[in-house]
C-alpha cells in the first residue's frame, strides 16, 4: 500500500536526509516533491543543497535561483545563491544577491558572513570587515565570521590578529576543519610549524579526504624541511581537489628544494594558471627560470611580482639574490633592504646582505643579527643555521676568530642534524669506482670515445679554487662559463639508487651504455653553451670521473685546482652550501671526504697518461697569475688575452659560494688562513694525518 505524504512531511523527510548527509535520498525527494509541486521553493533550495553536495554547482545555482524566484524576500535562498555564485566566481552577481540577503533578512548571521565573503573575493576588505563584525554581533561565536575576519588580517599582513580570530573560530566550534586548516597555515607563517603539525594531527582521521588538511600539513612539513613528507601532502591535496593554486605552489617550492627544476617549473605554472593574480606564483616560476639559466625571464618576471605585490618580500629577495649572482651589488642591497622595510624581522634578507661587504664593528646589521641570534632557540632549524654561518663570517671578518668558530662550529652541527650522509657508503663508494676503473677498463671505454673538444672540466675540492679558475678562464672571448653544471652526477651517480646503478656497476657493463651517457651530458650541456666553442664545466666533485672523461671524452681538456688541504677544508666548513655539500658540517666526515679526493686523484694519476691531467695549484695561481693562467689556456690550447686578467670586471653569473669573492681582484688573504683556527681543528688535523702541510 503506498503512503502518502503531505508536503511538509515530503520536505521534513528531505530535511532529515540532508541532515544525515544523505545527499542522494535528499535529492531524489526533492525532486519527487517537484514533480507534484513545481513551485515549492524549499524543495528547490533542497535540491541545489544535494547538487552542490556532489560538486555540480552551475546544478546547485540554477535551484537556489528558482528558489529564490518563488520566494523573492527568503533571506536564506538568497544568502545561499549569494555564496554558489561566489564560488563560480559571479562576483558582481553574488555581491547584489547578498546586499537582498540582508535587506529582507537584516539578523541573520550568516547572511552577513556570505556577502563579506563575496566582497572578500573583490580585495574589498574594509566592506569585507565590516559584514563579518556586523555577524559577530549577530552572533558572537559565529565560527565563519571569525574564520574570515582572520582571513581578512591575514592579507593586511597582521599574522598575531589573524591567529588570534583563528582561534577563537576553533573554540567556538572545535569541528571546525577549515578553521582549523587555516590556524595551522598561519602558525607555520609565525614559525611555529611543529605545534602546528600537532594540532593538524590530531584531525588526522577527518582531513584524510580533506584538500586543505593535506594542503595545511604540507605547509608545516615544508617549513620543518621535511620535503618528501611535504610532498606527498601537497600531492594528495591537489588529487583531492587540483583547482587551488596554493597546494600547486608549495608542490613547486618542495620540488624546487629538491633540485627538480622542469618539475618545480611545471607545478608553479600551474599554480599561475589558476591564481593570475597571485605573485607568488609568478615570483616561483622567475625561481625556476633563474634556476634553469633563463636569467632575463627570471627577472622580468620578479619584476612583474613585485609590481603586482609591492610587498612580495619573496620576490623581491629572489631579486636580490639574482643581481648578487651577477655582481650587482647596490641592486640586491637595495632589494634586501627593501624586504626589510616589509618584514623588520625577517632573517634571510639580513643574512643576504652581510654576504655584500665586510663587516665593521658598528655595523648596524651585524647588531641586528645578533638580536636575532639571542633568540635562535625559538627560530626554524633552518633560519637558525643561516644566521650562525652569517655570525661566523662576521666575526671572522673582524678577527674575532674563536667567536668566528663556535658559530660555525654550532650552525654545522644543526645542519648535520638535518641531513642524511654516510661517510662510510661514500669511501666504499669510491673504493669501488676505483676497482673498476682500472687501465684495462678504461681503454675498453676509449673504443667508444667522442670527437667534442668543447669541455673544459675544473675538477678538484669545493673551495680549492676553483671559481676562481673558471673566472679566469671564462674572461677569454671563446669560452663560455657554464659553472657547475649537475648533469655528470646526475647520470653517473656514486652511489646506487632505487631508480639508479651506481657508476661502478656501469663500468662494469658494455662500454656504449657508459658512453650513451657522455652523449646525454653533451646533450644537455648544449642549450646553455650554445654559441662558444668551448664552455668550463666547474662542478668539483667531477674529479670523481675523470678517468671516464679522458678515456670518452679525449679532446676535452681536464684542469685540476689543488689548494692546502687544510685551508680546503677549513673553507668547506665554514660555508653554508645550499644543497649539496653534505660531508662539510662535521670536521672528521670533512677529512674523511678529503682523503677519498685524494685517494681518487692518486689512482687517476696511475691509470692515466702524464700530460692528461693539467694541475694547478691555488697558491701559485693567486702568488703569480699570469703565469699560470697562460700555461692553463695554453693546456687547454688557446692563445693569451689579457682580459684573463681581468675577470674580476666581467659582468657573468656566478651561482658558487664564491659568489662574491669572485668580484674581487686576485687576493693572498686565505692562504695558509687554517693557522688562525688551528686550536680547533685537531679532528681535522687526525683525520686528515699525513696529509696536513709541514709547518
Amino acid at each position: 500500500m503506498t503512503v502518502q505524504l503531505s508536503l511538509a512531511q515530503a520536505l521534513q523527510k528531505a530535511h532529515d536526509a540532508q541532515a544525515r548527509g544523505d545527499y542522494a535520498s535528499t535529492e531524489r525527494i526533492a525532486l519527487a516533491i517537484l514533480n507534484a509541486a513545481p513551485r515549492a521553493a524549499e524543495a528547490h533550495h533542497l535540491l541545489a543543497i544535494a547538487h552542490h553536495a556532489k560538486g555540480d554547482l552551475s546544478g546547485a545555482i540554477a535551484a537556489l535561483r528558482r528558489a529564490a524566484t518563488l520566494a523573492p524576500r527568503n533571506g536564506l535562498y538568497l544568502s545561499n545563491l549569494c555564496e554558489m555564485l561566489r564560488q563560480a566566481k559571479h562576483l558582481d552577481q553574488a555581491i547584489e544577491c547578498g546586499r537582498k540577503a540582508i535587506a529582507h533578512a537584516p539578523h541573520m548571521a550568516s547572511a552577513h558572513g556570505n556577502l563579506g565573503v563575496a566582497l572578500y573575493d573583490t580585495k574589498a576588505y574594509d566592506d569585507a570587515e565590516a559584514c563579518q563584525l556586523r555577524a559577530i554581533a549577530l552572533d558572537p561565536k559565529a565560527p565563519r565570521a571569525l574564520n574570515n575576519l582572520g582571513s581578512i588580517a591575514l592579507k593586511r599582513d597582521d599574522l598575531v590578529l589573524a591567529e588570534s580570530y583563528y582561534r577563537r573560530a576553533l573554540a567556538a566550534d572545535p569541528a571546525y576543519l577549515e578553521g582549523l586548516c587555516n590556524l595551522a597555515t598561519v602558525l607555520v607563517d609565525l614559525e611555529k610549524p611543529q605545534e602546528a603539525m600537532e594540532m593538524l594531527r590530531t584531525r588526522a582521521a577527518q582531513g584524510a579526504t580533506s584538500a586543505e588538511w593535506q594542503r595545511a600539513l604540507g605547509r608545516a612539513h615544508l617549513a620543518l624541511d621535511a620535503l618528501d613528507s611535504a610532498e606527498i601532502s601537497f600531492r594528495r591535496s591537489i588529487a583531492l581537489n587540483p583547482a587551488v593554486a596554493a597546494a600547486h605552489l608549495g608542490l613547486a617550492e618542495v620540488l624546487s628544494k629538491k633540485n627538480q627544476t622542469d618539475l618545480s617549473l611545471t607545478a608553479a605554472k600551474c599554480a599561475q594558471e589558476l591564481d593570475p593574480e597571485s605573485a607568488a606564483a609568478v615570483s616561483q616560476v622567475g625561481q625556476c627560470e633563474a634556476d634553469l639559466g633563463h636569467t632575463d625571464t627570471a627577472f622580468a618576471l620578479f619584476d612583474r611580482a613585485v609590481a603586482m605585490e609591492p610587498k612580495a618580500v619573496g620576490a623581491l629577495i629572489a631579486r636580490g639574490h639574482l643581481a648578487m649572482e651577477f655582481g650587482d651589488a647596490e641592486k640586491a642591497r637595495a632589494d634586501f633592504a627593501a624586504a626589510r622595510l616589509i618584514k623588520p624581522d625577517h632573517v634571510v634578507p639580513l643574512v643576504a646582505a652581510l654576504k655584500l661587504h665586510k663587516v665593521t664593528p658598528d655595523d648596524p646589521n651585524l647588531a641586528a643579527l645578533e638580536r636575532h641570534v639571542a633568540g635562535i632557540d625559538t627560530a626554524l632549524p633552518e633560519r637558525a643555521v643561516s644566521m650562525l654561518y652569517a655570525l661566523g663570517k662576521c666575526y671572522d671578518d673582524l678577527g674575532r676568530h674563536d667567536a668566528a668558530f663556535a658559530a660555525y662550529a654550532q650552525g654545522g652541527a644543526l645542519k648535520r642534524g638535518k641531513i642524511t650522509y654516510d661517510a662510510d657508503a661514500y669511501d666504499a663508494a669510491v673504493d669501488r669506482l676505483i676497482g673498476a676503473c682500472d687501465a684495462a677498463a678504461l681503454d675498453r671505454l676509449r673504443h667508444h670515445a667522442l670527437p667534442d673538444a668543447r669541455p673544459i672540466f675544473v675538477i678538484g675540492m669545493p673551495r680549492s679554487g676553483t671559481t676562481l679558475t673558471e673566472s679566469i678562464l671564462a674572461s677569454h672571448p671563446d669560452i663560455f662559463g657554464a659553472g657547475e653544471l649537475p648533469y655528470l652526477p646526475r647520470l653517473l651517480p656514486m652511489m646506487p639508487t632505487a631508480a639508479s646503478i651506481g657508476v661502478d656497476s656501469l663500468i662494469q657493463g658494455p662500454p656504449a651504455q657508459i658512453a650513451a651517457r657522455f652523449v646525454d651530458y653533451l646533450t644537455a650541456s648544449a642549450t646553455p653553451t650554445a654559441g662558444f666553442g668551448r664552455f668550463t664545466d666547474k662542478m668539483p666533485c667531477n674529479f670523481q670521473y675523470a678517468g671516464l672523461i679522458h678515456a670518452l671524452l679525449p679532446q676535452a681538456k681536464i684542469i685540476h685546482v689543488r689548494r692546502d688541504p687544510v685551508d680546503t677544508c677549513l673553507s668547506n666548513f665554514t660555508r653554508l652550501f645550499d644543497r649539496s655539500q653534505y660531508q662539510s658540517y662535521d670536521l672528521v666526515e670533512l677529512g674523511r671526504y678529503y682523503r677519498a679526493y685524494q685517494r681518487l686523484m692518486d689512482h687517476w694519476a696511475k691509470v692515466l697518461p702524464p700530460d692528461a691531467i693539467h694541475h694547478l695549484r691555488y697558491e701559485d695561481l693567486v702568488d703569480d697569475t699570469e703565469t699560470h693562467a697562460r700555461a692553463m689556456l695554453a693546456a687547454c690550447g688557446l692563445d693569451w688575452t689579457d682580459a684573463c686578467l681581468r675577470f674580476q670586471d666581467q659582468k657573468r653569473r656566478v651561482r658558487t659560494a664564491s659568489v662574491t669573492q669572485v668580484r674581487e681582484a686576485v687576493y693572498q688573504t686565505s692562504v695558509q688562513k687554517w693557522r688562525k683556527y688551528e686550536r680547533h681543528l685537531t679532528p681535522l688535523l687526525q683525520t686528515l694525518g699525513p696529509l696536513v702541510p709541514a709547518p
